[in-house]
């Protein structure tokens, strides 16, 4: 980092970790349209596993030479997918120890897409939280339009309907279908002057 940038640090820099590429576009259509600079998307695609994104922010940065100093803080988002409840505590709690935050999705980050479109009135498998995606957008088939950068952004730009839509999940409760957090997001995205 350069004496003249470590000076004058106006906005808090931010690194995110997804294994998701819908993640990805959503975080990359979402810092576009909102103009947020402050916020760095990494992907990595290699595994699902949340305990490898949080080894991989910590190679990353040391491999960017990178401390502390550098960056306010390192965030990692993941879907719930299979693992259970006492797996995710644990990722929790590494996490907390290496002050990574978690921005978490139950089932999937879906469930954080379709409250642009509508209020969550009960929980949902993944294919229900696709097929009401395929309504709510008009695509015919989600699984295969997930990563489409148009439609992603399209999701996006309706932020202001999510955040309505939030109060209809319960907050601080991410092991109860369906969760997003929320919080732990807008501390990333939302927009800072200094």
């Amino acid at each position: 980092m350069s004496r003249e940038s470590a000076k004058k640090k106006t906005n808090p820099i931010f690194y995110v970790f997804t294994n998701g590429i819908t993640e990805q576009h959503y975080y990359n259509s979402f810092k576009r349209i909102h103009r947020l600079g402050n916020v760095t998307i990494k992907i990595k695609n290699t595994s699902t596993d949340p305990k490898s994104l949080i080894s991989y922010s910590k190679r990353y940065f040391r491999h960017e030479r990178m401390t502390k100093k550098d960056y306010d803080k390192a965030f990692i988002s993941f879907d719930k997918d299979d693992f259970d409840q006492k797996y995710l505590e644990d990722i929790f709690n590494i996490a907390d120890k290496e002050n990574i935050g978690i921005i978490f999705s139950n089932e999937c980050f879906e469930v954080w897409l379709l409250l642009h479109y509508k209020k969550l009135s009960k929980q949902y498998s993944r294919l229900e939280l696709f097929k009401e995606l395929e309504d709510a957008t008009g695509c015919s088939n989600w699984k295969d339009n997930k990563a489409n950068c148009v439609l992603i952004e399209r999701i996006a730009s309706n932020f202001e309907k999510a955040k309505s839509n939030f109060s209809s999940i319960e907050e601080n409760q991410p092991f109860k279908n369906p969760y997003f957090s929320y919080n732990t997001f807008l501390e990333v995205f939302s927009k800072r002057k200094c």
